[in-house]
């Protein structure tokens, strides 16, 4: 898919802002099939539909992804901006609560490398992808 741009992108950005802040939970999933050379990869290998996760924080209107370049955080709009489709999830045992412990873990890993060989199955403790 490509990058998502002009002004019909824009509104749908704008739709999806609104979706997510009426829809998702704090420390909910928010799964999108993103444009990004690495979700094109994904999407090929995989054949799916989705391409990557992200945990959102509703308080701070972020998530917190691993990409490339390791575990960061990123504005909500960031994401949803180059996404070609969306799904939001809310977690088996999700609770306002649970909510906020998991937004709270997700950030303490912010930092730490991606995990190339977690993706063939061969995770490393000390490293994440989404």
């Amino acid at each position: 898919v490509r990058v998502p741009s002009g002004p019909t992108a824009e509104a749908e950005t704008d739709r999806w802002m609104k979706l997510v802040a009426d829809k998702a939970d704090d420390g909910g999933w928010l799964v999108v099939r993103g444009s990004h050379p690495g979700d094109q990869a994904v999407a090929a290998v995989t054949l799916g539909t989705l391409s990557h996760a992200a945990v959102f924080d509703k308080q701070r209107n972020e998530v917190i992804e691993a990409v490339a370049q390791g575990v960061v955080v990123t504005p909500l709009r960031a994401l949803l901006a180059q996404a070609h489709r969306l799904v939001i999830v809310r977690p088996p045992g999700w609770t306002p609560e649970e909510g906020r412990k998991a937004v709270a873990r997700a950030r303490t890993h912010v930092g730490r490398g991606y995990d190339w060989t977690g993706l063939v199955g061969a995770e490393a403790q000390t490293r994440f992808y989404c």
